[in-house]
């Protein structure tokens, strides 16, 4: 069913399943079993609130949706405005890659730089694999969240391998536990917002 349902996230899962795995073996078994421990804590608080959250936004109608594309409108459950808009935006992209045909109207009104979520969020190239993922798979807003979980988890699976090797074992367990565990930067990986990716 979860395959059927959301086959973005399963992929996004086993994909980055491999990629901690293989970060891993890079510690001494002693390491490796903690931080191991210590990576299904940290993806794992990152998905229950995900797959907690974003379901009673639904249910409740905490949802948003462009009225302006003249494609069927969609509503995407929201956490942070930033992040419903973004994942609005790379369904619109992903939409016109598949060659869905958009009035020039609506696409200006998407990327306008004076009136769109580009100009006031300035560069949006972090939507990049998001919106691939769209085109690939079909619109999964669930998959966009997961995606920004992962990756802030890998980035503080990264900034312990960096840590370690060039300040030693403490201020790597230090660095891993703020990035991965810090209150904003923990609520933002929740979302399909920039933080993460930077």
């Amino acid at each position: 069913f979860a395959s059927w349902k959301f086959p973005a996230t399963i992929f996004l899962l086993a994909i980055f399943s491999l990629i901690f795995r293989l970060l891993l073996n890079n510690s001494d078994w002693k390491e490796r079993s903690l931080l191991k421990w210590f990576i299904v804590a940290s993806v794992g608080l990152r998905l229950l609130a995900i797959f907690a959250y974003f379901p009673i936004a639904t249910y409740m109608g905490w949802t948003a949706s462009w009225n302006t594309l003249d494609i069927p409108a969609y509503e995407v459950p929201v956490l942070f405005g930033d992040g419903a808009d973004a994942i609005l935006y790379s369904r619109a992209k992903a939409t016109f890659w598949r060659g869905f045909w958009i009035p020039t109207s609506d696409l200006f009104e998407v990327f306008n730089p004076e009136r769109s979520f580009v100009g006031i969020h300035g560069d949006v190239r972090h939507l990049l694999p998001q919106t691939i993922i769209f085109f690939l798979f079909g619109v999964e807003p669930v998959a966009a969240r997961v995606l920004s979980a992962m990756l802030a988890v890998l980035s503080a699976l990264l900034a312990f391998t960096i840590l370690r090797d060039n300040f030693g074992k403490q201020a790597a367990w230090i660095g891993i536990s703020l990035i991965s565990f810090w209150p904003t930067l923990l609520i933002w990986s929740l979302d399909a917002l920039k933080e993460p990716y930077y």
